[in-house]
């Protein structure tokens, strides 16, 4: 992944990673690729190495599903204005919003590695290593507040 173009990239592996429900994953990222590691439901290890024109098209691909999961969300808003469907505080939204701040901060993406209820990412930043945890409620409140900032 890119620097600048986190937010993009780290929703399509979410996304993905949310439809393999995959569990306790980890993210390394070199120049050319991604490499992905994470348990499967019967606690086998996966792992995938994405190239940087398949997390390019996989990016394409969770774009084009933000419209369907917004929609299907303000359906269910209406209906029950204290529901969120699961979706859009799952996996690929906070990586989403992680990659926002990261790409505000000016990170250089090393690694994501996800623990239950936190993401700890490990990076440099103008040439100094940063490490830092963010909570997925921080993560869930952040995407929210971006969410109303949308709306308008």
């Amino acid at each position: 992944m890119i620097p600048g173009s986190y937010a993009d990239g780290l929703r399509a592996l979410g996304v993905l990673l949310d439809g393999e429900h995959a569990l306790a994953l980890s993210i390394i990222n070199d120049e050319h690729a991604v490499l992905v590691t994470w348990h499967t439901r019967d606690g086998t290890m996966a792992r995938r190495r994405f190239e940087d024109e398949e997390l390019a098209e996989l990016s394409r691909q969770a774009q084009g599903l933000r419209g369907l999961w917004a929609t299907l969300h303000a359906s269910l808003q209406r209906l029950r204005p204290d529901a969120a469907p699961e979706r859009l505080t799952g996996r690929g939204e906070l990586l989403r919003t992680l990659g926002q701040v990261l790409d505000q901060q000016g990170l250089h993406l090393d690694a994501v590695i996800e623990a239950p209820t936190r993401y700890r990412v490990v990076g440099t930043v103008g040439g100094a290593y940063v490490q830092a945890v963010y909570s997925s409620s921080d993560l869930q409140a952040m995407s929210r507040e971006q969410r109303s900032r949308r709306r308008g």
